[in-house]
């Protein structure tokens, strides 16, 4: 079994792909964030999607291909949270929100940058102290912008990493519903989703959240999370690719 990670099937001629499925038992790609190539679609077995949003691509692919051979699968494969993260013994006692990432992948309006915690996210000797401002925020800002052209949009997605390691943590999140796999993860009801990306928008978001804090409905938001963290568990992904496994037994 081999199971080609995103860009290294496009490192491959299709000649070379053919090669090497004729020698092995079965040949995958999972493409977690890139979009699969026509060239290559039908030289593999499996499909392997990160996220639902990118399942209903390939699937939509596929069906658009009526020339490729038959018994091509398309299957989810969930991605994971950062292994370095878990949940402190005791949960943040005061609000805050922190966005743990690279400033171009999220929407945050100048007025917005006193109000969320964001530490530099892109130097691997500093990422200890991320870590623990991970664990230490009861809330990460996960919004992000939809891709500036629709054609992109309708051949890309990504997975929903950063819910996952908010969920990791024990941490609520503050999320647009046009985030690939939010509203999948964490339901339509879910307190902390909001509708547009306008600053006035978020920053209600923000307040709202802070006023919420600790009642009830943060109660039930974390109940949300808990549930995310079982459905992108170590043991409940290595249980997905068993089934994906087992497609060649």
């Amino acid at each position: 079994m081999v199971i080609l990670l995103k860009n290294a099937a496009a490192s491959l001629t299709p000649r070379a792909l053919e090669i090497l499925r004729a020698r092995v038992r079965g040949l995958c790609i999972d493409h977690l964030d890139v979009p699969a190539s026509n060239e290559t679609f039908g030289l593999v077995d499996v499909h392997i999607a990160a996220s639902f949003r990118g399942k209903e691509i390939l699937e939509k692919t596929l069906a658009g291909h009526s020339d490729l051979p038959a018994g091509i699968e398309i299957k989810h494969l969930a991605h994971h949270a950062d292994p370095r993260l878990s949940p402190l013994a005791r949960g943040a006692e005061r609000f805050s929100i922190g966005y743990f990432g690279k400033p171009s992948n999220t929407v945050l309006a100048s007025s917005l940058a006193t109000r969320i915690l964001s530490p530099d996210y892109g130097r691997d000797e500093n990422f200890a102290s991320v870590v623990e401002g991970m664990q230490r925020c009861p809330m990460h800002y996960c919004v992000r912008a939809p891709a500036g052209r629709p054609a992109v949009a309708e051949r890309l997605a990504k997975p929903f990493t950063k819910g996952f390691n908010a969920a990791a943590v024990g941490a609520n999140v503050l999320v647009n519903r046009q985030v690939d796999d939010a509203v999948a993860y964490l339901g339509e009801d879910y307190p902390f989703l909001i509708d547009d990306l306008s600053e006035a928008s978020i920053n209600e978001a923000i307040e709202k959240a802070r006023e919420l804090f600790g009642g009830p409905e943060w109660a039930r938001g974390l109940d949300t999370m808990r549930e995310v963290r079982a459905r992108t568990a170590p043991a409940e992904i290595a249980r997905q690719l068993g089934d994906i496994l087992a497609l060649f037994d």
